[in-house]
This record gives C-alpha cells, sequence and structure tokens, in this order.
C-alpha cells in the first residue's frame, strides 16, 4: 500500500461492492504502508504518471504538496467521504498545481485525469 506517511494499514472491505473497500491506518494491521515521498524516490525521483486506485488513503497523499511537484499526470479513482465530496477532489488536485482534464463523478466515487499546470 502507499500512503502518505509509512506504517500499517487494514482493510474494510464491503461485500459485494469493492468500490467501496477503504484502507485506514492501523499499527496492528497486515498491510505495510509506503510513503508516496518514497515510492517516487525509489523511481529515481519523478513519475511521467500516477495511477492511483488505493482505497480512500488518496486524501492524505494528496496532502504530500511536495512529492506531487515530481509528477506530470495524475490518474485516479477516489472515494467519498463525509466531508470528501467531488468538488474537494478537484480543489486538493489544483491545490498541487495540476489541470483537471477529465471528471466522471458518481454516486460514492469518482475518476479523474489531471496534468501538471504550465509553469
Amino acid at each position: 500500500a502507499v500512503g502518505r506517511e509509512p506504517g500499517y494499514v487494514s482493510l474494510d472491505v464491503q461485500p459485494g461492492e469493492s468500490v467501496q473497500t477503504r484502507s485506514h491506518a492501523d499499527p496492528h494491521g497486515s498491510i505495510r504502508q509506503t510513503a508516496f515521498r518514497e515510492v517516487l524516490g525509489r523511481i529515481g525521483g519523478r513519475a511521467a504518471l500516477v495511477k492511483m486506485d488505493c482505497e480512500g488513503a488518496e486524501w492524505e497523499i494528496l496532502a504530500d504538496h511536495e512529492s506531487w511537484q515530481r509528477v506530470d499526470f495524475l490518474t485516479a479513482e477516489y472515494h467519498l467521504g463525509a466531508k470528501q465530496g467531488h468538488e474537494a477532489i478537484l480543489s486538493a488536485i489544483r491545490e498541487i498545481g495540476f489541470v483537471v482534464r477529465s471528471h466522471m463523478p458518481s454516486t460514492t466515487f469518482g475518476l479523474v485525469f489531471a496534468e501538471r499546470s504550465a509553469r
């Protein structure tokens, strides 16, 4: 798993609804989580494209503004939460310097494609 910080996570699996599965920090979890910045470092410090499908961890990963400066394109499936709606994801993506090129919202999740804005 990849998240904002290293540690361990567990999954909350929803039977019959895989798109509703969520990860959450859990010091006793069985899934090791690697920090996003470390993943970028392992591949040379930059990524042309990040494809995120991280079961709810996208919100924390998007908060790592510094690491996102080393990414050119983003495609993501994201999950909605009590305070995390469609406009919130678009705002978070813009805050890290991306322009949203495609957005497909649904009732409980969404898909988005974005690219780094010109500097």
